[in-house]
């Protein structure tokens, strides 16, 4: 069912069509030993198939055997009886070492799963039992920080636990220290904090590592106006608002008028600077993020506020690595690094693409960013985003 929702009947017929020339092919013409392992891996395998998609490893293996084993041909080789069972045990030994290592990671999984459905306290203690078996990339402890951040709000304890994710964060960050989601998650768990000048410097990487869609912008901002000057932060919320029109009905932002329309200024006054697309689409898209930040700058505070939304950012919907979360169909919990609380969209109101749509703005790499941050010129190079200039790649788009 799930391979008919997906590829439809036709393609649904074709991919069964196809398995299972491979396992006629193999099963035609050979011993019986080997036969029985054509049948028994083609059964194993139509599971594979139908249970869930091709990325599973343990499908694309079975077709991988079943392939070699239908080639024809022949070979001279032949193995003595303790060659094979030295052979034998190899296999034997290579499968365990496989089967214990996937294992453990699939039991990591299996906790962080599990524990969507747990108070939370027991969820936070399988999170990191779970980041004890398996610390690839600091998911479970940066997974673990959010869930004590959480239960911290209003708890007696909430000095400890603020201290206890802060240390998860920065154990997940030493694992993984180049993830935008971690590092904007960070950046946003020292805002809530009250850390807004400790932020800095982590929001900056942030946005270097994912410039056209964090919506870390917004919490620079924010953090430049309470540790730095006005005018810089009224240029990054302008940068903010070309990333994510959106937050131009920010509350925080809306309560200050005269800031928003710094920053819709600075915003204008780039896009005015910037050559003419050669594509049509991406003409009708600077058209619309034009048109929607002029509109906003002649009535900031036009309207009534009718509709919350929450802007955010997810961490990751499943571990993709774990195959055995295919096989038993497990799904690890979505998490959000990022929110941003928007209580100032008026019904019928509309918000368009943001730059990191447009396709004729040149890409931009962490190592320029970075150093632009650390300059304090990124918003001179923001008038000349779209012109041609040194070839340069590596921006998350």
């Amino acid at each position: 069912m799930q391979w008919a929702y997906e590829f439809g009947l036709i393609g649904l017929a074709l991919r069964l069509a196809a398995f299972g020339v491979l396992v006629v092919s193999g099963y035609s013409g050979k011993t019986p030993t080997q036969r029985t392992a054509v049948i028994s891996l083609g059964v194993f395998g139509a599971f594979c198939l139908l249970h869930d998609n091709l990325s599973n490893p343990a499908t694309i293996a079975t077709a991988t055997v079943i392939a070699v084993m239908a080639v024809p041909g022949g070979t001279r080789l032949t193995l003595t009886a303790p060659a094979s069972k030295r052979l034998g045990l190899v296999m034997i030994c290579g499968a365990l070492a496989l089967l214990s290592f996937q294992a453990r990671l699939d039991y990591a999984n299996y906790l962080l799963a599990h524990s969507a459905n747990q108070s939370a306290k027991e969820a936070i203690e399988d999170t990191l039992r779970a980041g004890i078996v398996d610390s690839r990339g600091g998911f479970y402890d940066a997974i673990a920080a959010m869930r004590i951040d959480q239960i911290s709000n209003g708890s007696k304890d909430r000095a400890f636990l603020v201290g206890a994710a802060d240390n998860h964060f920065r154990l997940a960050l030493d694992l993984n220290p180049w993830s935008s989601h971690l590092t904007a998650a960070y950046g946003d768990f020292l805002m809530r904090s009250h850390r807004e000048c400790e932020a800095i410097e982590t929001l900056e990487k942030a946005v270097s590592l994912d410039f056209y869609f964090s919506l870390s912008h917004f919490h620079l901002a924010n953090a430049y106006a309470a540790c730095r000057s006005g005018d810089q932060a009224a240029a990054e919320a302008g940068i903010a608002i070309l990333t994510t029109p959106t937050l131009a009905y920010a509350t925080k932002w809306r309560n200050d008028p005269v800031f928003l329309e710094h920053a819709l200024d600075r915003s204008l006054e780039w896009m005015s600077e910037w050559k003419a697309s050669s594509s049509p689409v991406d003409r009708e898209k600077l058209r619309r993020l034009e048109g929607f930040l002029r509109a906003t700058r002649a009535a900031p505070l036009a309207g009534v506020a009718r509709v919350k939304i929450i802007l955010s950012e997810l961490v990751g919907t499943q571990l993709i690595s774990d195959p055995f979360a295919f096989i038993f169909q497990r799904r690890s919990p979505p998490f959000e690094p990022t929110r941003i609380e928007i209580d100032g969209v008026d019904t019928g109101s509309w918000t368009p693409e943001g730059i990191g749509h447009i396709t004729s703005l040149r890409s931009l790499r962490y190592a320029e960013l970075s150093s632009l941050y650390q300059r304090q010129t990124v918003y001179t190079m923001m008038g000349s985003l779209n012109r041609t200039g040194p070839e340069v790649t590596g921006a998350t788009r």
